[in-house]
């Protein structure tokens, strides 16, 4: 019978599992990790004025799917716009 495996930091380290096992559980955990950061990564890129305000609203209640929402529709809408206007040859 197999005990219950152990699970030590982020799925790194799994006994009484196989590596493949926990290969896919650290992918899968940085992955995640990625997409509940996507907000606050999007909005220093973009070098928005809020970024450190929707950092700290993500790392705190980014869990919510609201929270996490309107941090990702803030960043969406302070990044940069291009404009380009066309001049007719004259």
């Amino acid at each position: 019978m197999r005990n219950a495996p152990f699970l030590l930091v982020f799925g790194l380290t799994l006994l009484t599992v196989g590596i493949a096992h926990s290969v896919l559980i650290t992918i899968a955990v940085f992955v995640m990790a990625y997409m509940y950061l996507l907000p606050s990564m999007m909005t220093f890129k973009a070098d928005g004025p809020f970024k450190w305000l929707i950092l700290a609203l993500n790392l705190v209640l980014g869990w919510t799917v609201v929270v996490w929402v309107l941090c990702l529709m803030s960043c969406i809408n302070s990044q940069p716009r291009i404009i380009v206007q066309y001049r007719e040859k004259s």
